[in-house]
């Protein structure tokens, strides 16, 4: 599943019949390349966020398991949690020359653990050529973005 496809998802409740809020947003741990959090949209007092533990992800839904892991999330957390987002970051290549810009994330809705991530070229390129599946593992921060290193390796 892909981050694009988990937004919107309807979210119910633990033996609901009605949805109870719907995904719109989703927070990657990137350190330990999982799904940390989902957001279920802002609320008066912040933003309702589902710790990803706490929701069984499915293709049509997300079912919340407990309810005790919906949270309410201020401002200022919600903007550093979206400043750590790698969505729209720049990637390099080993050489440092520009591959594109990270567009999409896919993961195990089961473990929420990132398989891939997908690169955006371009419009035109994407739209020609498609974009490009890099594996997660291969990702590494750097001072201009994010390098695509060899698996194992760390970057120079």
């Amino acid at each position: 599943m892909t981050r694009w496809h988990l937004i919107n998802l309807p979210v119910y409740g633990p033996g609901a019949r009605r949805p109870c809020a719907a995904v719109t947003g989703a927070w990657f741990d990137w350190e330990a390349l999982r799904l940390k959090t989902l957001v279920l949209g802002r609320g008066v007092r912040g933003w309702r966020t589902l710790r990803a533990e706490a929701a069984l992800i499915r293709d049509d839904a997300v079912v919340v398991t407990d309810l005790r892991a919906i949270e309410r999330v201020p401002r200022r957390l919600y903007r550093l949690y979206q400043a750590e987002d790698w969505e729209g970051r720049p990637v390099q290549d080993a050489d440092r020359r520009p591959v594109g810009r990270i567009r999409d994330v896919e993961f195990d809705p089961a473990s929420g653990r990132i398989l891939t991530v997908w690169v955006s070229r371009g419009v035109l390129a994407d739209i020609w050529q498609g974009m490009v599946a890099v594996d997660a593992r291969a990702l590494a921060p750097s001072t201009e973005g994010i390098t695509v290193v060899p698996v194992g390796h760390a970057p120079s």
